[in-house]
């Protein structure tokens, strides 16, 4: 995670952490609260519910009754209803025995007078045996003599329940007042605490947001910053975007690490921010990638100043552990004049074709977008589309150009060229899509094709005519590269010592396993090129470390041969050493009698070039072999082991050096 929005999270994280504990702790408060509130509730019920005052004051009734009954015969003379005693005892007894039943509760008037309920149960108990016989004068005596202290008992406990009960119902309402004050106050904090947490979290999300729009290195406006100020300028005016790219960044990351490369880009970013100043939005990409939005009249003028002051600052001394960094940056300008339609993806697509030019025209370099570059643009971003699909859809074929011999003009072998008919396009040239080739990976499956097409089309031709293929860099370290070599081999019979693979310097200074994977062709038997010799800037080492059975001298010394300078010396000089070391030279480029004539006399023993065919087609190829067999051969001046001043007319003598 970006270290800034990093900080920014754990920060407020631990804010968030602290009220979701206080509230976290307010809730359970509040549940426990309304737990107690219910059971005060409960008991308030039940004390309504279970009130023995009723109870008692029934008893105490009955017990009157009873008593009234029973003394009936003493009072009118009249005997006793015998019925009538008994209900009434029946109705007294059933009443005591609620009282003594289940269901007795603390605030109850039993529950804390059980002694006396008990006494009660006892007096009753002992009047059960009597009633049968309650007529009897001295039994009603007895009876009554039992019940008159019942009658004040009932009532003292009758008073006694009404006056618990009351107090239990107040008790409880005190104690719900107490716990409903406690649960408002809770709810006021969990609703201060929601609101804490919403402008707490709304805090956050504004400055996250904030953060999101910040590059978390040199603190710039990043891509979504830019994205959102380009959606608000004036569509009316004009408007330039600058699109600008540190060259070389990558040595700066492998020299001193991503932390050295950090310190870098922060230097620059600041640099450029003076130099962008307030007429000019200045917005990190990503990676070494910069970005200037200038809206306004004159945009195009200002980005041009911009694009002059940002390579004036970045040639002030850059430092980094005491060892000075040369920073410059390749820029591209896209424009948009007032009127016309703005859409920053698309401004962001053609800025990012006039970088792509400036880094093709040398770096440190600014570029302003015209319709020819961005016609180019499209044109590559159609290649790199429809490239994938070109092998599937056999739109490729291979034209072969003559390789000759200098000495008697017989034709050696033929070097394969790739080509691409494009449905729409028509032809590709190589130059064109090569370098897609290996930029997405496309190459190794084409260059498998054709080694495989190669060989398929050598194998009629005759048996002392061999076949050169090209293997680029990333082809020659496919670790199944032998194995495709040796299978297209068996596959169509030909001889590995018919084919020669041409590779470049730059095959040998990108892969550190080059001496193996040479070795593993070698024990193939097919034979190694060194191509475009005397283009790089370790030739010579090369010839030293490795063996080669062919070296072709590239066509831009054939050319200068012509043209005067010491490029005749240096080819001779190749070809010399060549000799030495058993090495076939091949001229490229020879396009006139001129380029011939310097190419034998330097000491090249194969040729190649327009002068003797153009590439041609699959069915070319053994009619031109047999026509060539039928050319006399050269002029025996031309043989290389003629003398060089006599082999050259006067006029080429001069131009290679030589005393006439």
């Amino acid at each position: 995670m970006k270290p800034r929005l990093a900080s920014i999270l754990s920060r407020k994280g631990r804010g968030v952490a602290i009220l979701g504990a206080v509230t976290a702790l307010l809730a359970a408060l509040a549940v426990l609260c309304s737990a107690l509130a219910v059971r005060f509730q409960d008991d308030v019920i039940d004390a309504s519910r279970y009130n023995r005052t009723f109870d008692l004051s029934q008893a105490r009734s009955e017990a009157l009754r009873l008593q009234l009954a029973v003394a009936a015969q003493f009072v009118s003379g009249k005997p006793i209803d015998d019925g009538d005693v008994a209900l009434r005892f029946a109705i007294l007894k059933t009443r005591l025995s609620v009282l003594q039943g289940p269901g007795v509760y603390s605030h109850d008037v039993v529950g804390t007078h059980r002694g006396e309920v008990a006494a009660l149960a006892r007096a009753v108990n002992a009047i059960d045996p009597l009633i049968a016989r309650a007529a009897e004068p001295e039994t009603a005596a007895a009876i009554l003599q039992i019940l008159s202290p019942l009658n004040a008992q009932l009532a003292r406990l009758a008073s006694l329940s009404n006056a618990l009960s009351g107090d239990v119902v107040a008790r409880n309402q005190r104690d719900l007042d107490r716990v409903f004050s406690v649960i408002c106050v809770i709810i006021l904090g969990l609703v201060l605490c929601g609101l804490a947490l919403i402008g707490l979290m709304a805090r956050q999300s504004r400055q996250m947001e904030k953060a999101a729009k910040r590059d978390w290195l040199t603190g710039l406006p990043n891509r979504a910053a830019l994205h959102e100020i380009a959606a608000t300028l004036d569509r009316s005016q004009d408007h330039a975007l600058i699109f600008l790219d540190l060259d070389n960044f990558k040595d700066v990351n492998d020299t001193h690490g991503h932390t050295g490369g950090d310190r870098v880009l922060t230097a620059i970013s600041q640099r450029l921010l003076e130099v962008a100043g307030s007429d000019a939005f200045l917005a990190r990409l990503g990676g070494d990638e910069f970005a200037v939005l200038i809206a306004g009249d004159h945009a195009e003028a200002r980005a041009r100043a911009f694009a002059e002051r940002a390579a004036e600052a970045l040639r002030k001394p850059l430092f980094l552990d005491g060892e000075r960094i040369n920073a410059s940056m390749s820029i591209g300008i896209a424009l948009r004049q007032h009127g016309e339609d703005f859409d920053l993806l698309h401004l962001l697509k053609d800025a990012d074709v006039a970088l792509y030019a400036a880094k093709g025209a040398g770096r440190a370099q600014h570029v302003i977008l015209t319709p020819d570059l961005r016609k180019d643009a499209d044109y590559r971003r159609q290649l790199q589309h429809d490239l994938p699909a070109a092998l599937a859809q056999q739109e490729f074929h291979l034209v072969f150009q003559p390789i000759v011999d200098l000495s008697n003009g017989s034709t050696r072998g033929f070097e394969a060229l790739l080509r691409w008919d494009h449905p729409e396009l028509g032809a590709i040239p190589p130059t064109a899509f090569i370098p897609l080739a290996e930029e997405s990976g496309d190459i190794s499956a084409i260059g498998r094709w054709v080694i495989d097409e190669g060989c398929r089309i050598a194998r009629d031709w005759p048996a002392d005519v061999f076949l050169s293929l090209n293997v680029s860099a990333i082809q020659f370290a496919d670790p199944g590269l032998s194995q495709c070599v040796s299978g297209a081999l068996r596959r169509w019979g030909v001889a590995p010592a018919r084919i020669t693979l041409e590779i470049t310097e730059s095959v040998l200074v990108s892969n550190g396993a080059a001496q193996r994977i040479l070795a593993e062709l070698r024990d193939i038997g097919v034979r190694i090129a060194l191509d475009d010799f005397g283009t790089g800037y370790a030739s010579m080492s090369y010839l030293r470390q490795y063996s080669f059975e062919k070296i072709k001298i590239d066509r831009s010394f054939v050319a200068d041969m012509a043209a005067g300078n010491n490029s005749f010396a240096i080819v001779s000089a190749i070809c010399s050493l060549a000799g030495t070391l058993s090495a076939e030279v091949v001229a490229e480029g020879i396009e006139t009698s001129d380029h011939l004539d310097l190419a034998c006399a330097s000491g090249c023993s194969l040729g190649q070039g327009y002068f003797f065919a153009r590439p041609m087609r699959e069915a070319e190829v053994r009619p031109f072999i047999a026509a060539r067999l039928d050319t006399p051969s050269l002029p025996p001046r031309l043989r290389p082991d003629a003398p060089r001043e006599a082999a050259l007319p006067t006029k080429l003598a001069r131009t290679a050096g030589f005393a006439v």
